[in-house]
Order: C-alpha cells, then sequence, then structure tokens
C-alpha cells in the first residue's frame, strides 16, 4: 500500500546469493522456532545489511554480541499471546520512517490494508494500462463511494506506485472541508500548493484570487506531465485539465457521482464494502491482532461483523473499540453499548449527508424511516408529494452514494422491481439525527406535509 518494491525470499535463496540484499533499503527478517545463530551469522555478516534488519521472530531466538543489533525487533508467539498492538504499530513506524528517508510515501491511515491491496493493484494496472496507450491528452480517472469506503486510501496507494512516473506530483489531502471551511480563500490556498508542489518551488508562490490563481496555474504549469489527486473536490479539476500535459493523469476521490460526470473520467472505479471473508479478516485484526478470534468470541464477532456491513472504516473503529476485550461477558455489554453509541461511527459516516438541501436533507431521512425496501416509484411518489420533487430527490442522494437501488426480480411475474436500498449504517445514522434533532416522522404528519 505504501508503493514500495517487496520482495519476500527463502532462506535458501538469500544463502545461495546475498547481493539479492545488497540495494535492499530494510530487511524484515521473520525467523522460525529452528532459525539459528550460525544462520544469522551467514546471512548477515555484513555490518551495513545488519543495520537495515528489523527481526520478527516466532519465540524467542539465541543471540550473542557476535550479531550486529539490528534496526528493531519484535518477538510472536500467537499460542502463548496475542500480538500487542502498540509493539506492532511502533514496528511498523519504524519501518516507514526509515523508508521515508528514502521515497516519497503517503502514508494511508491504516493499520491493516486487509481487501484493500488487491484493489490498489487492480486500479493500479488500470491506470498503467491507460497510460501506456495513450499519451495524447490528460487522463482522469474516479474513485467513487460513500464516507468510509477507502477512497483515500486507495488513492493513496496508487499515488505510492506511480508518482515517480510523473515529472511532478501533487495529492490535495481533505480538500473538501479546506475549501468549505474558508471559501474561496481556502481555494486559493490549495492552488499556492499544487503550483508550489509540482514545481517543486522553495519559496511562495503569489495568488490573488481564484481567478488570478487559475491564470497562474495555465502559465507555470503548461505542458507539465504530473500526477495530481484531488481528494474530495472537483473545483480544482477544469484549470488543470487545461495547463496540464498531455501524459498527466489526474485522480478525483468522490462521494457524489454527478461530480466525475463532469469530469468525464476515463474510467471510474466504484468503491463498495468488502465480501464476508475480507471483513472477517478486516475486524480480527482490529479487535485481536491476529486473523482468527478465540473461539469464545467467535459468535459474537460474527454479530459485530455483520453490523458493520462490509464497510471497512466500520470494521476498524468497532474492532479497535472492541481491542482488549478478552472475555464473553464482556464482549456482549461492549457490543450492546456499541448499538447505542455509535458516536465515532456516525460522526465520520455523517459527513455523507453534509451539503444536502433543506429538502434533500428530509428526504433522506423520510426514506431512512418508511420507504426501505419499498418501490422506488413508490418512493418518488411519496417522496413528490412531501417536497414536489422525488425523481430529483432521489437521483441526488443517489448521486451521494446515500441510498442506492436494486432489482428485486419476481420469478412468477417474471419481471424484476427497482427498490430502494440504503446501507445499515447509514440508515442509522439518519435514524440517529431524527432523535438528536427531534425531527418528527409521524407518518400522518409526513402526508399532511
Amino acid at each position: 500500500m505504501l508503493g514500495l518494491d517487496v520482495r519476500l525470499l527463502h532462506k535458501d535463496e538469500v544463502m545461495s546469493d546475498r547481493t539479492r540484499l545488497e540495494n535492499a533499503k530494510v530487511i524484515l527478517c521473520i525467523i522460525s522456532i529452528t532459525f539459528s545463530n550460525g544462520d544469522l551469522k551467514s546471512m548477515f555478516s555484513n555490518a551495513d545489511i545488519s543495520s537495515k534488519i528489523v527481526h520478527i521472530s516466532y519465540g524467542s531466538y539465541p543471540t550473542d554480541e557476535s550479531i550486529p543489533e539490528p534496526l528493531s525487533k519484535m518477538e510472536v508467539d500467537f499460542e502463548r499471546k496475542e500480538l500487542e498492538k502498540g509493539r506492532f504499530i511502533k514496528m511498523v513506524n519504524t519501518v516507514v520512517q526509515t523508508l521515508k528517508r528514502h521515497k516519497e510515501i503517503m502514508e494511508p491511515a491504516v493499520d491493516f490494508p486487509v481487501g484493500l491491496a488487491e484493489r490498489s493493484s487492480d486500479i493500479e494496472s488500470y491506470i498503467q494500462d491507460c497510460m501506456t496507450m495513450s499519451g495524447e491528452s490528460l487522463q482522469c480517472f474516479g474513485l467513487l463511494g460513500m464516507g468510509g469506503a477507502g477512497k483515500t486510501t486507495l488513492a493513496m496507494s496508487n499515488y505510492n506506485k506511480i508518482h515517480c512516473k510523473f515529472e511532478g506530483s501533487f495529492f490535495s489531502v481533505n480538500t473538501r472541508a479546506e475549501v468549505q471551511d474558508k471559501g474561496r480563500l481556502g481555494l486559493v490556498a490549495v492552488q499556492k500548493k499544487i503550483v508550489e508542489n509540482l514545481l517543486k518551488l522553495k519559496e511562495d508562490v503569489t495568488i490573488n484570487d481564484e481567478v488570478h490563481g487559475k491564470a497562474v496555474l495555465s502559465n507555470k504549469l503548461s505542458n507539465i506531465n504530473a500526477l495530481v489527486v484531488l481528494d474530495d473536490v472537483d473545483a480544482l479539476y477544469k484549470p488543470l485539465q487545461s495547463c496540464l500535459g498531455p501524459k498527466s493523469v489526474v485522480i478525483i476521490t468522490t462521494r457524489e457521482r454527478k461530480v466525475l460526470e463532469s469530469a468525464r473520467p476515463t474510467k471510474t472505479f466504484g468503491i463498495g464494502g468488502l465480501g464476508k471473508e475480507m471483513s472477517k479478516l478486516l475486524f480480527y485484526w482490529n479487535a485481536f491482532m491476529k486473523p482468527k478470534p478465540p473461539v469464545e468470541l467467535e459468535e459474537v464477532s460474527e454479530r459485530a461483523i455483520e453490523a458493520c456491513d462490509g464497510l471497512p472504516l466500520a470494521l476498524k473503529v468497532v474492532g479497535s473499540y472492541l481491542y482488549n476485550v478478552s472475555d464473553k461477558s464482556s464482549w456482549e455489554e461492549s457490543f450492546s453499548y456499541l448499538q447505542k453509541n455509535k458516536r465515532e461511527i456516525f460522526d465520520v459516516l455523517r459527513i455523507s449527508s453534509d451539503g444536502l438541501e433543506d429538502a434533500e436533507k428530509e428526504a433522506f431521512l423520510d426514506i431512512c424511516c418508511f420507504v426501505i425496501d419499498e418501490k422506488e416509484d413508490l418512493a418518488c411518489a411519496v417522496l413528490n408529494a412531501c417536497y414536489g420533487m422525488g425523481r430529483t430527490c432521489l437521483h441526488e442522494l443517489q448521486s451521494k452514494c446515500l441510498i442506492t437501488t436494486y432489482v428485486d426480480f419476481n420469478i412468477y411475474e417474471r419481471k424484476g422491481v427497482r427498490r430502494i436500498r440504503v446501507h445499515d449504517q447509514l440508515r442509522d445514522m439518519g435514524r440517529r439525527i431524527i432523535r438528536e434533532e427531534r425531527r418528527d416522522r409521524d407518518p400522518l404528519k409526513m402526508c399532511a406535509r
């Protein structure tokens, strides 16, 4: 996920050709219980190589002063105790910080990229193929999905993998929040960052306002082949499209389909939830620091995983919340509490409903209460009666990934009916908004509206 060239070598491969390790920046030496001091001495006798080694050993292993001190070391023994999360993250950070001295790396905010690594590779492969086949015009790619699905993490991973192929690169993180908080001043600040990063300038660029900024982008970045990631914002795409070189790539992450429709990307990647097996793995690593739960916690874990419904962020938050809760009764209690107090999850997911017009937000709350799994035509009729724009509301909510539709095929009538679907986490979030803000959802009063 960090875009690094990682190679898995068996001990015999290293013993037969020690030159394999000469150019390595960091060596993760995973030591089994059959590993001996002799093996270590023969493999890593070179002091320069030893200073780059991180020992990960299964259980303890014998050492002596003749073996150079490693960069870091950690013992793992799943049969005796669980892997301690703090030590694990410290070890990972040691490796990452060492590597960052050698290469520009965006660090995705994820400890266990379960289910994301394969997606990242598929996206990278597609982008690389497009770059190879076409060099006549800038290409845009979209990552579309609801908040918490992993769009930014995937964008960072692909940025790490391909940014070195361009003359310049820039990743605009959380730009939507900056622009919303500061308005046009926020947009000007991002314009400055783009110019300074792509040109690798050490001094500030003077940009007076948004219009002046577009002119500066056009003048300064003319024909530079660059990689730019616009995380959750599209306002800067048109100026970049008109000035960057023909071999440039822009990646846009968004929760709104219409943002990508205006950009007309070469390809839009829909980022949905994880499948059942990947959901389990992600949850187990965050909750237990290993790929399987204790037998006594397996059943309650299944319920927690089911509640997350494949959303990577929810799986991470819930798993982390339950980390270090060891006995079943405490898990049951914690899970019950979690169902009533999903603050952290909802606070993150709630950003998906930010920016809705009043009627659209009311429509979303109505759907959360009354029309999930109802026919799309019925939902349109209800919302049209209440707000005078049923189809428009549904289209807007769907473009923001707040709702989806699915075809329910009736085998007897031999035809499909399109129905409304809302992710469980978003449904619960909507209902919590109603309770907290005391928004009346009496169906009789709703009909009266």
